[in-house]
């Protein structure tokens, strides 16, 4: 008679392979598999597959059964190809197994599973930033919203991006001024808004345009409003004195807006001042608005005024606007929306500031 039946004794697999019992067939173990007794087996927990056999986990790391790497202790990342678990290196901090750079400004010594931020600001465990993060300028803080700005130490080259938010208005009452030195940018006009918020002052406010005549090499010019006189644009490194109520059409506590443009000043559009200026007879180049509300300088004067804007123009284009602000730390200054810079008072006293 014909025999049909088959040897059924199952072959031997090869390494990382095991045999299937339903199919008679050698088949590929899994990742964190090993062959055992010719069939494919889980690693034990506290171990990991590696090639065909199960090695255990270094000291300190552990492992789910069937693993291909070990998981490490915190500040440590597995390293597959040595088979041990590596601490993040200096400046670096582990998250998710990952060894990632800390922030610039932020430091961390080996192992570390945070990043030390800069004095003024604290880590942000779920954004893993530092917050406020560091800056170097004005563009490391930009993604943070309109008015913010890099604000460094004296000497430091590194700083902390900051928040703002502007004010309709900023009040001096007679010992505050700010010194924003913008001179490094040429301009040759102005636009501002002020208001005197007492009238029986010789001057009630003040702010400070120098120019120097390449021809002669004079500072040429201060410019102050005040109730009676009007310090031009001074002939021979001196002031020029301009008296009279009938300078100024309209002088009261209210709001007015004072322009130089093209060598002419204006007050709520009327001219009251073009000729016998060296500003506007000859050339003179300008070296900085050194102060508003003040003077950095010898000549003070105790301004007692509000300001809602200054801005100043190379022709036509703005190459500074200040603006009545108020930082995250509630300090009060004026935010030049242009060059995204806070100034702070140089005086004494404290600003008064508008509340929206």
């Amino acid at each position: 008679a014909f025999n049909n039946t088959l040897d059924t004794e199952a072959p031997a697999c090869n390494p990382r392979h095991g045999m299937n019992d339903e199919t008679q067939r050698c088949e590929p173990c899994a990742d964190g598999e090993r062959q055992h007794d010719n069939h494919c087996e889980q690693c034990p927990e506290n171990s990991y597959q590696y090639g065909d056999e199960c090695r255990p986990c270094p000291d300190g790391a552990e492992a789910d059964a069937g693993a291909t790497e070990c998981l490490c202790p915190e500040g440590s990342i597995w390293n597959g190809m040595g088979s041990t678990c590596e601490p993040c290196d200096e400046d670096e901090y582990e998250r998710d197994g990952v060894c990632k750079t800390c922030p610039r400004g932020a430091k961390a010594s080996p192992g570390s599973t945070e990043c030390t931020c800069p004095t003024g600001s604290e880590w942000d465990e779920e954004l893993e930033i530092c917050n406020p993060p560091s800056c170097l300028s004005y563009t490391d803080c930009s993604e943070m919203g309109e008015c913010v700005f890099c604000k460094k130490a004296p000497g430091v080259n590194e700083g902390i991006c900051h928040r703002c938010e502007t004010r309709e208005w900023i009040q001096a009452t007679g010992t505050q001024y700010f010194d924003p030195d913008l001179t490094t940018n040429l301009y040759n006009n102005i636009e501002a808004k002020f208001a005197s918020t007492d009238i029986s002052q010789d001057r009630c406010w003040f702010w400070g345009v120098n120019y120097n005549d390449p021809e002669t090499g004079y500072s040429r010019s201060q410019i102050s409003y005040s109730v009676s006189t009007f310090l031009g644009f001074g002939g021979s490194g001196g002031y020029t004195t301009r008296t009279g109520s009938s300078f100024w059409p309209v002088f009261d506590e209210n709001p007015h807006i004072f322009v130089m443009k093209n060598k002419e000043f204006k007050i709520d559009g009327t001219k009251v001042w073009t000729s016998g200026s060296a500003w506007n007879g000859g050339p003179s180049v300008k070296t900085g608005i050194f102060a508003i509300f003040g003077s950095s300088g010898n000549f003070v004067v105790p301004a007692k005024a509000k300001m809602w804007y200054f801005k100043a123009y190379l022709g036509s284009a703005l190459v500074a606007d200040y603006c009545p602000a108020v930082d995250d730390e509630d300090n009060i200054g004026i935010y030049d929306q242009v060059n995204h810079i806070m100034h702070y008072n140089k005086g004494s006293g404290t600003f008064g500031i508008s509340a929206n």
